[in-house]
């Protein structure tokens, strides 16, 4: 390693090993770094696909099953709804820009078993509801 990536000091040392990756830490600030990024990186491609499929009505689990086979690359749910979540800020940022300071509107995703779960769970009695969307309203009737 040549700088920390904290604050940029060159004067480095030798740390120890972690999962059999050197470690180094900086004499400067004390913090400790390894060399290199750890975290995985997908391809545009995959998250277009998880985005595609979840704006088919998919669910987040169906969706990191389908994209862990096609792609062989293991993909958790959690990363669907982050990838899902972002796409929707962005969307959300187009429309403020395009429709000005007055748009105040938030997104929020919720799957429909996650959400039969949290009523189950509490014991929460509801005859009959509706669910709305950004582009219809739909009625729920439960029995």
């Amino acid at each position: 390693m040549e700088k920390c990536k904290f604050c940029g000091c060159e004067k480095l040392i030798k740390n120890g090993k972690a999962r059999g990756v050197q470690r180094f830490k900086c004499t400067e600030c004390g913090r400790e770094q390894i060399q290199g990024d750890g975290r995985k990186k997908y391809e545009n491609q995959v998250k277009r696909a998880a985005i595609v499929l979840y704006l088919e009505g998919n669910g987040f689990r169906a969706i990191a099953r389908i994209l862990t086979e096609l792609y062989n690359v293991k993909i958790s749910f959690q990363m669907v709804a982050y990838w899902v979540s972002k796409a929707g800020d962005i969307v959300k940022e187009k429309i403020f820009q395009e429709q000005g300071q007055g748009y105040k509107k938030t997104l929020v995703v919720a799957e429909m078993d996650e959400l039969f779960t949290y009523l189950k769970k509490n014991q929460i009695q509801l005859e009959s509801g509706l669910l709305l969307t950004e582009t219809h309203c739909v009625c729920l009737i439960s029995r």
